[in-house]
This record gives C-alpha cells, sequence and structure tokens, in this order.
C-alpha cells in the first residue's frame, strides 16, 4: 500500500473523532523528522521537517524516550519537558504521541486537538495497536 493512501485513509477516519483537528507521522531521517500529515484548519495533507532535537521537540522527546505519551496541556507540559519552545504544538489543547518504527527508523504518530484533558490511556493504547499494525505493513 502506498503511503498517500495510508495518509488518506487515515485522515478520513481520524479527523471523524470529537476534538481531534489534526494527526502527522514524522520519521527521522538522520538528524531531522520528516512529517507527513492532515491539519483542519487548512482543510489539506501537511508536509514539514525539523531537526531532530530531543530538547525542542516533543515529537523528539517521545522518540528518543522511545515512550507513548498523553499531553492534555500540551504546551504547558511541552515546556516543563523541553529546554526550548516546540513551536509545532502552540495552538493545540492536547495530544498523543506514540513513537514506533518504520522500515527501522524511528519514526512518531501524533494526534492533536484543540481540547483539553481529551484523551486517556484508552486512547493511548488503542494508538499504540495502530502503530504496531504500521510497523507491520511497512
Amino acid at each position: 500500500m502506498k503511503w498517500d493512501t495510508v495518509l488518506e485513509i487515515i485522515s478520513l477516519d481520524l479527523m471523524k473523532l470529537p476534538g481531534v483537528v489534526a494527526f502527522e507521522i514524522g520519521i527521522q531521517q538522520g538528524d531531522q523528522i520528516e512529517f507527513e500529515g492532515y491539519t483542519e484548519s487548512q482543510n489539506a495533507f501537511t508536509s514539514y521537517h525539523t531537526v531532530f532535537d530531543p530538547g525542542k521537540s516533543l515529537a523528539a522527546y517521545c522518540m528518543f524516550h522511545a515512550r507513548p505519551e498523553v499531553f492534555n496541556r500540551l504546551e504547558e507540559q511541552s515546556n516543563a519537558l523541553l529546554a526550548a519552545q516546540d513551536k509545532r504544538v502552540k495552538g493545540y489543547k492536547s495530544g498523543i504521541f506514540v513513537p514506533f518504527y518504520i522500515q527501522n527508523r524511528n519514526a512518531v504518530f501524533v494526534i492533536y486537538s484543540d481540547v483539553e484533558n481529551l484523551f486517556d490511556n484508552y486512547a493511548l493504547k488503542a494508538i499504540t495497536v495502530f502503530t504496531t499494525y504500521l510497523e507491520q505493513i511497512y
């Protein structure tokens, strides 16, 4: 299955969930993370890359520590964990960050919401199961 097709299928279902406004999958490429995803604010698929720096990027932090996380006060919790503000989380209220592997490369699946306290451990487990599936097909 082509990666673009996977993103399209994911976006159709994820964006129907109450409070979910964006998602992205980031893959580490050397000292960079390359993101692809979808955002409701632009009503479009997105691509972005940033430096892999666990002190400045919440996605890199979760990948580096290999630990899935729920952040229900996203900006506040991000600022407490990182040495510098992560501009990628600005404007979102909560998120789920699940690190996994795609073709033996570090990756992270991120879901963003504009609602605080939206996600719980059940949502985290569901996304973790989903990323395990993504690991198997890629």
